[in-house]
């Protein structure tokens, strides 16, 4: 499983994946930036392919993504960059963010990657914006009910039903959440508000979506269906860790400042 499949392209050797981008890249609507360009495939089910060619026109990756319906406001601190691939990146962010471009206002730091990173427009930071959150499951449990979710718990700690833990390299157990540097993963929990078992027109391939509710808002989730022995419900709890993507929904250049 990977986050691959978990929007329903199952890739199981270098061959298949060739031809998964061969066919992507010709059904793709092609965004310029300066460093190359990115293709990108939506799926009517929601599902999202985003090709990377450098400025050689040659192939240098490939990021999966979810058009979800989840929005929250947070505020951009920090560039996520990686030296060897300027076309990928994310941002270093506040969850709800109380004051404006003040990212320490908000509830919590993480760090989400972006599958267009090149494309949004360039603007300075701090900058407090709007973004569409995916989740996609690393791991993945799901409780029928509340007290399903807390009987399973051994340790006096418990963990609530709305979490957010955003995760970081490096950390060893016991930290107290200050070691380490943020990654794009989280460990969250929480309350399943819709569920939809989506078709990847493509592949033909099912996956599962759910918009969930955890600490600091709703959070788009989606998942291989093999992760689950029984179809998830409204109202149940879920547990796991993912790896997080957003993308913004509003221009952030209309409120940036230097």
């Amino acid at each position: 499983m990977s986050n691959f499949s978990n929007i329903g392209f199952e890739v199981n050797s270098d061959e298949e994946f060739l031809q998964l981008v061969q066919g992507i890249a010709n059904a793709s609507s092609m965004m310029k930036v300066e460093e190359g360009l990115y293709a990108r495939y939506s799926d009517p089910s929601g599902a999202e392919l985003y090709l990377q060619f450098d400025k050689r026109n040659e192939f240098v990756g490939i990021n999966p993504y979810f058009n979800g319906k989840s929005l929250r406001k947070v505020c951009l601190q920090h560039f996520v960059e990686r030296e060897d691939n300027p076309l990928e990146g994310g941002f270093h962010a506040w969850s709800n963010p109380t004051d404006e471009n003040v990212p320490e206002s908000g509830e919590y730091p993480f760090v989400f990657m972006s599958p267009a990173y090149r494309a949004e427009d360039v603007f300075h930071l701090p900058c407090t914006v709007e973004i569409q959150l995916t989740a996609f499951a690393q791991e993945i449990e799901f409780f029928a009910t509340e007290r399903d979710f807390y009987a399973q718990q051994t340790s006096d700690i418990k963990i609530s039903s709305q979490s957010f833990v955003p995760l970081r390299h490096g950390a060893m157990p016991g930290d107290d959440g200050e070691h380490g540097q943020l990654i794009a993963l989280a460990f969250l929990t929480g309350i399943v508000k819709e569920v939809n078992v989506r078709r990847n027109e493509w592949t033909a391939e099912a996956f599962l979506w759910l918009l969930v509710d955890t600490y600091g808002g709703e959070i788009d989730v989606v998942a291989d269906m093999r992760f689950f022995q029984i179809v998830p419900v409204v109202g149940g709890i879920v547990q796991g860790e993912f790896y997080l993507s957003g993308q913004f929904l509003i221009d952030p250049g209309k409120h940036a400042y230097n």
